[in-house]
């Protein structure tokens, strides 16, 4: 200051330049403040949004390189058959009886003795074991050995081939 009361006052330059951090008011007016933890919320909804129209558009997973399950092939069926003969104790007469299985590469499926279906059977390792009527049947699928009986009253000891 000079003393002069008739000659304004001017401040000096240093006290005109900006303090730090502070922006112009042009600058503060058009961002809008962010809030904590949504600022990137914007981005991830543009992402979203462009994924689902890559999928709806037929792209696909595969497109993506995403792996997708893939249905397991049926398992191979086979069925075989066999010819028995089995003579039965004591009266001594002979059956001809046929046996067959319809099994895939992972289980035993079916079994038919004579054409008809049995109900229950069980597999242990080369023995088949079931029952039709008031007949127990073990049948060795490795030697084709026949045995069979009538709940005590009659025995069947046979040999089958297999066709």
């Amino acid at each position: 200051m000079n003393g002069n009361p008739s000659q304004p006052v001017i401040p000096a330059m240093d006290s005109m330049a900006p303090t730090a951090g502070a922006r112009p008011p042009a600058v503060m007016a058009a961002r809008a403040p962010a809030t904590a933890g949504h600022a990137g919320l914007g981005l991830l909804a543009l992402l979203l949004t462009a994924l689902l129209a890559l999928l709806a558009g037929g792209l696909g997973a595969q497109a993506l390189g995403v792996l997708q399950a893939q249905p397991l092939p049926a398992p191979r069926e086979w069925t075989v058959r066999w010819a028995c003969v089995v003579p039965y104790t004591p009266s001594g007469a002979v059956w001809e009886r046929s046996l067959t299985l319809r099994a895939d590469t992972t289980a035993v499926r079916e079994v038919q003795v004579d054409g008809q279906k049995v109900y229950r059977f069980a597999v242990a390792d080369t023995l088949l074991l079931t029952a039709l009527d008031n007949e127990r049947i073990r049948f060795d699928t490795d030697s084709g050995a026949w045995h069979s009986d009538f709940r005590g009253l009659a025995v069947g000891e046979g040999w089958c081939q297999r066709r």
